[in-house]
């Protein structure tokens, strides 16, 4: 990629684009601190998310440093909420941590006074929270936004890292006949993909030398060669299969193969090694960041 540094001379900053902060009324009993995440309840009362409760919209995090009010009526006590960018609470460990190259990464809310990347973690299903923009040096913790609008953004960018093409029923040949080259459908969306995943409805042996070559790959829509996208054998190296569960494909690592254009096709094709195996009844999915 090239280009070429220069100042925008017209470039002017405009503003603050949303609310810094919102007042909510607080759920029975709920009480806000300084800096915890607060989700809302179907009736729109807040109170704080500590990890285990899913599918709740995060609001922000208390935005003064003292404790907010608490009532045992619904709604009588309010909490002030902040839906600004921030750093300085604590993120989760191992794969659960994030890195300075998550840049418009999704975060859960580990507990009300951390962030997490996984959406859930040893039993606990998570809540949304926002997004995160790579770590502050100086402490090691994250850049990131939360509130409404950065829940909502949140929820797109999950979206779009998971488009392109549809489950795709495969169905092999006997044992020892290749199945053709046949079409996955997608989404005419421009991206990268991300992960191709099959998943059988029965188990498979691995074999060294009688075994299948399933192969993803592109094509331009206007007569062009075929691209391989991802590969998966079910040689020993590739591992047995295991009915019902998932198993990802080897993706190229050709540079630009794994770029799709709006016009591009994906298609699926199964050859065979030795005396063959029938891969068993599968769907499979290629994943596409829509960037």
């Amino acid at each position: 990629m090239t280009a070429t540094p220069a100042l925008v001379g017209g470039f002017t900053p405009i503003g603050r684009p949303l609310p810094e902060e919102l007042a909510r009324p607080l759920a029975a009993n709920a009480q806000v601190g300084k800096g915890q995440f607060v989700t809302v309840d179907s009736n729109g009362r807040g109170a704080l998310n500590d990890g285990t409760v899913p599918n709740l919209v995060c609001i922000g995090q208390g935005d003064i440093s003292e404790l907010s009010d608490s009532s045992a009526t619904a709604g009588a006590a309010f909490a002030r909420v902040s839906q600004r960018w921030f750093y300085g609470n604590a993120m989760g460990t191992s794969t659960d941590a994030f890195t300075d190259s998550d840049i418009g990464v999704p975060f859960y809310i580990k507990d009300e006074n951390t962030l997490g990347k996984l959406s859930n973690l040893s039993g606990s299903n998570r809540s949304l929270g926002g997004l995160v923009f790579g770590i502050k040096t100086q402490d090691g913790t994250p850049y990131a936004w939360t509130g409404v609008v950065a829940w909502l953004m949140a929820r797109a960018t999950l979206l779009t890292d998971n488009e392109a093409g549809l489950w795709q029923k495969v169905v092999d040949a006997a044992a020892g006949t290749a199945t053709a080259e046949s079409i996955i459908p997608r989404k005419a969306i421009h991206g990268l993909v991300t992960a191709i995943i099959i998943t059988p409805a029965a188990a498979l042996t691995a074999d060294a030398t009688n075994n299948a070559t399933l192969t993803v790959r592109k094509r331009d829509g206007a007569g062009g060669a075929a691209v391989s996208l991802g590969t998966l054998v079910t040689d020993v190296a590739g591992g047995n299969w295991v009915a019902f569960t998932p198993k990802s494909f080897t993706l190229s690592v050709v540079a630009g193969a794994l770029n799709l254009l709006e016009t591009d096709v994906l298609t699926i094709e199964i050859t065979k090694g030795g005396t063959g195996v029938a891969v068993p009844i599968s769907a499979v999915r290629v994943a596409q960041k829509a960037i």
